[in-house]
């Protein structure tokens, strides 16, 4: 059996900022860049464009935070026109949860626990690198992080995803390309991090503890000489709190009952993202794809 009770408050020195979320993006690069930020978690989103030494660049980032879900998608097209150097912009997201919690067994039993749980991480990736010359300096390059945190009564695990892609053209040899991409479960090297994960974190009945969720996206697209470069992670539906899977003392499980400050039933599953999210997502590509067009149009 568990119990799931809502409360506004654990204590009189229980802050605010306990059950707050977070969204955050930031592009950087030739001239001003563009950010956004929202201190509730709702989602955000800053697109931009700029042309500097015959590179145009045009990114749009978008963040999201809402109790267990955390989202982000991220854009970066970067295209040079025979330039002597490289350009490009570097985008950067991030979203978080924290709240407050207590857990208490039904029993009235004390001590030490250990409290099972699941989250799952999705993300697609699509990316574009084309050296072909004629300029003699040409490369064209992309990269990407995603990576996901949840920390739970002071013990963090974490999902992460990496990739590097670049592409040099030499007339001696011509394009010549090289790369990688690496997966990480708790800083350990995997063949994948997506899907379902469980973990198993102790904790002390009766204690309050944080549980902080963090999504940090990462994408670079750079080109010099004739170089064309598109990163692209689309991950709305990415970061999920799959639930508590059991709070057990020594391999026995213990029916239970939890307390969270934000009110956000962390026992269960969350609910699948909303439409709007990922249409809000689509549509910041669409935008950034759009005013990538115009500007090669006009060169």
């Amino acid at each position: 059996m568990r119990i799931l009770i809502f409360t506004a408050g654990l204590s009189a020195a229980a802050s605010l900022a306990n059950a707050a979320a977070l969204s955050d993006v930031l592009i950087s690069g030739p001239g001003p860049g563009c950010k956004a930020s929202d201190r509730t978690g709702a989602l955000v989103t800053a697109s931009c464009t700029a042309t500097a030494d015959r590179v145009t660049t045009t990114g749009s980032a978008t963040a999201v935070a809402a109790g267990g879900h955390l989202g982000t998608a991220v854009f970066v097209d970067t295209q040079a026109h025979s330039a002597d150097g490289p350009g490009g912009y570097t985008a950067l997201t991030y979203a978080q949860t924290v709240d407050r919690l207590r857990i208490d067994a039904s029993n009235g039993e004390q001590g030490q626990a250990l409290l099972t749980f699941a989250v799952s991480l999705a993300v697609q990736r699509t990316s574009i690198t084309n050296a072909p010359g004629p300029s003699a300096v040409t490369f064209a390059g992309t990269g990407s992080d995603l990576r996901a945190d949840v920390t739970i009564a002071g013990e963090n695990h974490s999902l992460w995803l990496t990739e590097t892609y670049r592409v040099d053209y030499r007339p001696e040899t011509g394009p010549i390309g090289d790369g990688s991409s690496v997966a990480y479960i708790d800083d350990v090297a995997v063949p994948s991090a997506l899907g379902p994960r469980t973990f198993a974190v102790p904790f002390t009945f009766g204690q309050e503890f944080d549980l902080q969720l963090e999504l940090r996206g990462y994408v670079f697209a750079g080109a010099a000489g004739d170089g064309h470069a598109t990163m692209n992670i689309e991950a709305m539906n990415s970061f999920d709190w799959k639930g508590i899977q059991s709070v057990t003392v020594g391999g026995r499980d213990v029916a239970f009952s939890l307390t969270s400050e934000s009110g956000v039933d962390w026992i269960s599953p969350v609910p699948e993202p909303t439409s709007a999210w990922l249409l809000a997502s689509g549509l910041a590509a669409c935008a950034a794809l759009v005013c990538m067009r115009q500007r090669r149009d006009k060169l």
